[in-house]
């Protein structure tokens, strides 16, 4: 196996420790905050480091045998269910058909944008815990916002870079994610579409950080903006090229899949921009909507 893979694992690794560490920390942290004769709990301090071995035995063992599991009957099934879920998106010869290719479509984006929202949130909740702070709840709502309740000592530094993280958290993943499906050599069009899908979440916020600071709406650009006295226009001029380039890679991503999608080109287009038309009227439909769940850190 490469090195390229061993370093993935590692990373993997790594990154889980991060966030089972930081998850322990933040329930230290609120405890202490409301109860100031609060002891630390010894299963705080145990818990984490079996949960973290557990995770770095693991990984050595999907390092070891990862060449077994990719020749498993279950690796197998997935990459047929990929096969068939592909084949089943770019069927569009029957009313039917056509009705399921919308449908996923659909559900693709707005899978998407949630899953967005989830990594926006967390990142926040992550800087300001890394800031000396601690997060109350997460609150993910199904019209696609979020809101992150955080206390703590609120610094200039520590406030910054928690507004700051959640675009930044989002960026990094959108990336990862684009590097992974650009470089696959199966499913090309399946991940061609989800490449588009991944797009349009960094889109709006690259229009929201160029437009929110000038039109003072209440964002995380905002109030950026306002904790470091910038001009909204610098904003503007830093990511609304960036939110220009975006439309132009969407539009070559657009132009791909009408090259590799080997029949109803047009058809699939049409589609495709129908169930984008669809996705952008419900999200403002339900904008105001605040339906959701929250996750409370005890």
């Amino acid at each position: 196996m490469g090195k390229r893979k061993y370093l993935i694992v590692t990373a993997v690794m790594i990154l889980v420790s991060i966030l089972i560490v930081s998850y322990f920390l933040n329930a230290v942290r609120r405890d202490f905050a409301h109860y100031e004769d609060e002891q630390v709990n010894p299963l705080q301090i145990w818990m984490p480091i079996a949960i973290i071995s557990l995770t770095v035995f693991l990984g050595i063992f999907l390092t070891l045998n990862i060449e077994k599991i990719k020749q498993s009957q279950m690796a197998q099934r997935l990459q047929a269910f990929l096969n068939n879920f592909e084949g089943v998106i770019f069927n569009t010869k029957t009313t039917s058909d056509k009705f399921i290719t919308f449908a996923i479509i659909y559900l693709l984006f707005y899978g998407f944008k949630l899953f967005s929202v989830f990594i926006h949130e967390v990142s926040h909740a992550f800087a300001f815990l890394f800031g000396g702070g601690y997060t109350e709840f997460i609150e993910f709502n199904l019209n696609g916002t979020g809101l992150t309740m955080i206390k703590g000592p609120y610094t200039l530094p520590s406030l910054i870079m928690t507004y700051f993280a959640g675009f930044l958290g989002e960026l990094i993943i959108a990336l990862l994610l684009l590097k992974w499906f650009l470089g696959s050599t199966k499913n090309k069009r399946l991940y061609t579409l989800l490449i588009l899908a991944i797009l349009h979440p960094t889109l709006m916020r690259f229009y929201s950080y160029s437009f929110d600071p000038l039109q003072m709406a209440m964002s995380d650009a905002f109030y950026i903006s306002q904790y470091l006295d910038i001009s909204p226009y610098l904003f503007l001029d830093i990511f609304f090229p960036l939110y220009i380039i975006t439309i132009i890679f969407a539009i070559i991503i657009i132009r791909k899949l009408y090259i590799i999608n080997d029949n109803s080109k047009v058809t699939f287009l049409i589609i495709l921009l129908f169930s984008f038309i669809f996705y952008i009227a419900i999200n403002q439909l339900i904008s105001f909507n605040r339906i959701g769940f929250i996750i409370y850190f005890y």
